[in-house]
């Protein structure tokens, strides 16, 4: 997903958020303690997928 982001970044972005959030809601309210479990993949997201996302977008878009 990170190589994808480098050329299209919101897909990557709404494709990740669509397809992870309602399986991690679903583990998280069916297995106690489950969030141990997930340390690993948000650091694969903070470290790898949203620097990928996020260097492809330039100030001039955020700006206006």
């Amino acid at each position: 997903m990170a190589r994808a982001s480098k050329k299209f970044p919101q897909t990557a972005y709404v494709a990740m958020k669509n397809s992870l959030q309602m399986e991690w809601q679903y583990v998280h309210r069916t297995v106690s303690d489950a969030g141990k479990f997930f340390d690993g993949v948000e650091e694969a997201i903070a470290s790898e997928f949203l620097p990928s996302v996020l260097k492809n977008i330039s100030h001039a878009n955020i700006e206006s």
